[in-house]
């Protein structure tokens, strides 16, 4: 009874090790306000080469907004109907966040020279076509489209396409 208690421990401890080992390794994404408003800090800094004055203005700004952000993202979630459209509850969500995002922009366009704010929406619109891509994979659960596209192969095949060995 007690091995059995102390490797029932023992997994969960790996389980839960492993999980965070992934977060860490994807970046951490998620995180706190505060987190996510540093990393974005950090970023700007190394790349936008900013003032000691403009880090702590843009600091600002960004705690600012990540915790406007979370809020948004919490009340949306507590919000979601259960049943209704899901793709309207995401589309609503996504414009709810572009109004954030063009906020934040605003308000950092006072504090950046014209170059800075070039770079960094030059940034961001890289970022956010990375993102795009990553969309066109389709959605969780690749299973479909790995089924749609061997019914594709097979439909190839069955009208000649890729049947060269019979020649």
């Amino acid at each position: 009874m007690k091995i059995t208690a102390k490797l029932f421990l023992l997994v969960f401890a790996l389980i839960i090790a492993s999980f965070s080992s992934l977060e860490a390794q994807r970046g951490g994404r998620g995180g706190s306000p505060e987190e996510r408003a540093e990393r974005q800090t950090k970023m700007m800094t190394d790349s936008l080469t900013l003032s000691t004055a403009q880090v702590k203005k843009v600091t600002e700004i960004n705690l600012k907004y990540a915790k406007l952000t979370a809020e948004t993202r919490q009340a949306a979630r507590e919000n979601m109907d259960p049943d209704g459209d899901r793709e309207a509850q995401r589309a609503s969500m996504r414009e709810m966040f572009q109004k954030i995002k063009a906020e934040q922009k605003d308000e950092l366009k006072v504090i950046l020279t014209s170059d800075q704010m070039a770079k960094f929406e030059k940034i961001e619109a890289n970022r956010n076509s990375k993102r795009g891509e990553r969309g066109k994979r389709g959605k969780r659960g690749g299973k479909k489209r790995k089924g749609k596209k061997v019914k594709e192969q097979k439909a190839e095949h069955e009208h000649g396409e890729g049947s060269h060995e019979h020649n």
